[in-house]
């Protein structure tokens, strides 16, 4: 797996801001993210990618929210656990902790849906003390999220199930759209160690799929368009959670 260097995400502007945009009130209780990953890193967790939202008002660039995904050096197995750090100083989000997985084989990183935590802080009355007990918080309920991995890798979907599964997220994600997708083609996948019908092989084909685009969508007057890659951080976080929460009640259903 590839690691980012902490000594390149300390060059990003929005990692090592000490202070925020001017806009923000004086109760504004400044957590520079910088020091937020020293803390993750005492305890073995190391980021594995980043990203930023792009802005264009000259006082938010560099204080915009930023997302940065860490996972632990020595975890072992084809399924790791991540968390999910997203911050800002320009007042567009809170500082958020979420849940994660992520597969070896497909490169694919889940967010867990509702039944993990998703701890969230205001910028107020921040103190080291209270981010470290959010970050037990979510890394404690990293457990139960291996264990409902396993219980999917142990599931195997007859094709109704895949196709019902598809169809969900099809009606979450185009809801209203006026697009017609196709269940089947959220389901197929190159890789001959994923084509195993198990429950978690459906979820990561089909989460890889949505996130990455190229989904053929078809209008009813028959022309065709294909969805695009999910870059926005608040939508594929979203996205992710509600297929989880999808493959999950599937899950404790069978």
């Amino acid at each position: 797996m590839n690691y980012v260097n902490f000594m390149d995400l300390s060059s990003k502007e929005t990692v090592r801001a000490s202070s925020p945009c001017e806009r923000m009130s004086a109760e504004y209780s400044m957590v520079s993210t910088a020091d937020i990953l020293e803390t993750f890193r005492a305890d073995g967790w190391v980021p594995t990618d980043y990203r930023e939202k792009r802005v264009r008002v000259a006082e938010r660039i560099g204080k915009q929210q930023h997302c940065i995904v860490l996972t632990r050096t020595e975890s072992e197995g084809s399924t790791l656990p991540r968390i999910m750090l997203k911050n800002s100083h320009d007042g567009s989000s809170s500082l958020q902790l979420l849940s994660g997985l992520f597969e070896r084989i497909c490169a694919n990183g889940l967010v867990v849906g509702a039944s993990a935590e998703d701890v969230r802080f205001r910028h107020l009355g921040l103190t080291e003390e209270v981010i470290r007990a959010g970050i037990q918080r979510v890394t404690s309920s990293l457990d139960r999220a291996i264990s409902l991995a396993d219980r999917m890798k142990a599931i195997t979907l007859d094709g109704r199930q895949q196709l019902e599964f598809s169809q969900r997220v099809i009606e979450m994600v185009w809801d209203g759209s006026g697009y017609r997708v196709s269940p089947n083609a959220l389901l197929w996948n190159h890789r001959q160690d994923q084509r195993v019908p198990t429950l978690w092989n459906t979820f990561n084909t089909v989460q890889e799929r949505i996130i990455r685009g190229g989904v053929p969508q078809y209008r009813e007057n028959g022309t065709s368009i294909r969805s695009r890659e999910v870059k926005a951080i608040d939508r594929s976080i979203s996205l992710n959670q509600k297929m989880w929460d999808i493959a999950e009640a599937l899950c404790v259903s069978c």
